[in-house]
């Protein structure tokens, strides 16, 4: 096969495609999960261009090539449409997360208890500070931690938007 006869079989199959896509006025309007084609479709596709007996070779490689890629994209849609999912979920929960978590945070905090007996020696008494030290070093590293995560949240707000700029480029084509 030519390369023009692929090309007209593509426009055809396009032209095709298209038409079945159009509505006339007063019928629903056609709903992408209607044009989406699922992977059981695009292998039986291939399966039916591979049992094609009068396509070339190089073509029909070309034919399973694109195939296979079509099915690895529907499946990376699927991920990225769970993921999504994922996320509105997440957003729908947010505000009772929020509201539970300012609750807890608004409990007074219990007032620490030393106990310290009438006969602890020196020794006992060393201990306890050093570990009561070792509690508030460990608390300080923690604060210090949240607190530089804000920052650093903070700080990519501001780098973001200029990286996000790059979106209204021209994507390369796609073969």
């Amino acid at each position: 096969m030519s390369r023009n006869s692929i090309i007209v079989i593509v426009w055809i199959f396009f032209s095709i495609a298209s038409s079945a896509m159009a509505t006339e006025p007063g019928s629903q309007a056609v709903t992408r999960d209607a044009v989406t084609p699922t992977a059981e479709e695009i292998t039986a596709l291939k399966q039916q261009a591979e049992k094609a007996g009068d396509i070339d070779k190089l073509v029909l490689d070309q034919i399973k090539n694109l195939y296979d890629q079509s099915l690895e994209q529907l499946e990376f849609a699927r991920q990225w449409s769970d993921k999504a999912q994922d996320f509105k979920a997440s957003q729908a929960e947010a505000p009772e997360l929020l509201r539970q978590l300012d609750a807890e945070l608004e409990k007074p905090v219990p007032p620490v208890s030393v106990k310290i007996t009438a006969d602890a020696d020196l020794a006992e008494l060393e201990s306890q500070l050093l570990q009561a030290e070792s509690t508030l070093e460990a608390a300080n590293r923690a604060l210090q931690d949240l607190r530089t995560e804000k920052a650093r949240r903070a700080e990519r707000r501001i780098e973001l938007p200029p990286k996000n700029s790059r979106k209204n480029c021209p994507l390369p084509p796609v073969l």
